[in-house]
């Protein structure tokens, strides 16, 4: 509660800074094309959308695939 217990502005600053490098370092991760995730899959392990954007039923063929994933990436567009 702002009123009761007063707001420490550096503090909220390097919070707000360290969450955006932390998203940063997680995009990269993912989306880096020397390095990263979907870049670096095996051709037969990626689906193609049967037509446009993804669809709920491109995700049931993906865990089809496989049961024992415990993650999933989807490129967002």
């Amino acid at each position: 509660d702002l009123y009761n217990q007063p707001m420490n502005q550096t503090e909220q600053q390097l919070r707000l800074t360290v969450e955006a490098l932390r998203e940063r370092q997680e995009h990269e991760l993912i989306n880096n094309r020397e390095f990263g995730l979907l870049y670096n899959c095996d051709y037969s392990q990626r689906l193609q959308p049967h037509d446009g954007a993804p669809s709920p039923d491109d995700m049931d063929e993906l865990l089809s695939r496989r049961r024992g994933s415990k993650l999933f990436l989807a490129h967002p567009r």
